[in-house]
């Protein structure tokens, strides 16, 4: 199993140093006591939790990158969400999107279905949530299928041939509101342009009235 399918980065982040020698201690520990115990099986159980916190650790990210973005003005921080969070832990939005858009999926789905989603990968994750932020409904057959699916590939081509690849419902409309406030309606993957919310107005009551519009209305962030 490759990194790269329980995270997700990109090029646009910056690196962030890390301190790894109490981990890798740890692991000589663990080296140690199978040796002397001549147990194999001891080092595959670690293996298995470190893979178990890699998991836990990209739906922590998911679920705390939403959360901040959704409660960004009662912080009272002037600056875009988005920017702040660059300059302060090296992450591009491209990638916070990505958590976020994971995170919203697993809000709209069955029950059911977000607990066994939340055993997968991270990576796994992405392109459902993008189909979901795009505007596409995935029926009850579909989310079974992505929920059953063996591995990434044969998810992403249930995503793309049975979700992505059908147009969506004629009477789906998806609203969006950007990060200036211009919101947009998504029809049939066309968009037409609604208007404008003041979302950097620091006012307490516009900040409370925009929120309340924003979340009302099931308005996607962007």
């Amino acid at each position: 199993m490759a990194v790269d399918e329980l995270q997700i980065t990109t090029s646009l982040d910056q690196y962030i140093p890390a301190d790894a020698s109490d981990a890798l201690a740890i692991v000589d520990e663990v080296m140690s006591f199978a040796i002397e115990k001549r147990n194999a099986e001891v080092v595959a159980e670690y293996c298995k939790r470190v893979l178990k916190d890699m998991k836990v650790k990209g739906l922590t990210l998911a679920k705390l990158f939403y959360l901040t973005e959704k409660n960004w003005n009662e912080f009272g921080i002037e600056d875009n969400f988005y920017d702040t969070f660059f300059v302060w832990i090296g992450v591009h939005q491209h990638t916070i999107t990505r958590y976020v858009k994971v995170w919203k999926m697993l809000m709209v789905a069955p029950p059911e279905i977000a607990d066994k989603l939340k055993d997968r990968n991270i990576k796994d994750l992405i392109p459902i949530g993008n189909a979901i932020a795009r505007g596409y409904q995935i029926e009850d057959e579909d989310w079974d299928k992505i929920a059953n699916s063996a591995d990434f590939n044969e998810l992403s081509k249930i995503v793309r041939e049975d979700i992505t690849g059908q147009p969506p419902r004629k009477s789906g409309l998806t609203l969006v509101i950007d990060r200036d406030g211009d919101i947009t309606a998504w029809h049939m993957e066309e968009p037409y342009y609604i208007g404008h919310l003041d979302i950097k107005n620091l006012d307490e009551v516009v900040e409370k009235a925009v929120e309340r519009i924003i979340k009302n209305s099931g308005m996607i962030q962007k």
